[in-house]
């Protein structure tokens, strides 16, 4: 959109834009709120993180690999297992039962 006859337009929004800022609209943060132990102590008693289903073995990896390896996105945690750095061995027990190790 070179065109002059669209050069208003270009300038409508980037104005709108400088108005929000000048009024601090523009400036929030992206930032999340830290878990703490008594929020991950919650999650535990729900059966949302620890091993009793797969849902739960999955969502305690995750949050692990978040606080010990700072694995924020999907990409990240695939690529960590595509390198070959981590390995998925199963084996039954209690009446074939899995366990991941």
């Amino acid at each position: 959109m070179k065109n002059v006859q669209f050069e208003q337009t270009q300038k409508a929004p980037k104005s709108k834009q400088r108005e929000l800022k000048r009024k601090g609209m523009g400036n929030k943060s992206n930032a999340s709120a830290a878990l703490s132990e008594e929020d991950i102590q919650v999650l535990f008693e729900k059966d949302l993180l620890g091993s009793f289903t797969a849902e739960a073995l999955l969502n305690t990896i995750w949050l692990n690999n978040i606080i010990h390896f700072k694995l924020l996105g999907c990409r990240e945690h695939r690529q960590m297992c595509s390198r070959g750095d981590v390995k998925l061995f199963q084996n039954f027990h209690r009446a074939g039962v899995p366990r991941i190790q």
